[in-house]
């Protein structure tokens, strides 16, 4: 399960299925690698 769910419905009917499902799926790739380089940056510190 990714960190973005669901996004406003005001801004899904401007983009659509498709471009929401595009956004929801970008924004979750880049959460999770941030949250990736932070637990390496907190690993490297100890």
């Amino acid at each position: 399960m990714g960190i973005v769910q669901k996004i406003p419905r005001d801004l899904e009917a401007v983009l659509g299925p498709k471009a929401t499902d595009g956004l929801i799926d970008l924004l979750n790739t880049s959460f999770n690698s941030q949250k990736e380089d932070i637990v390496q940056v907190v690993a490297d510190r100890k």
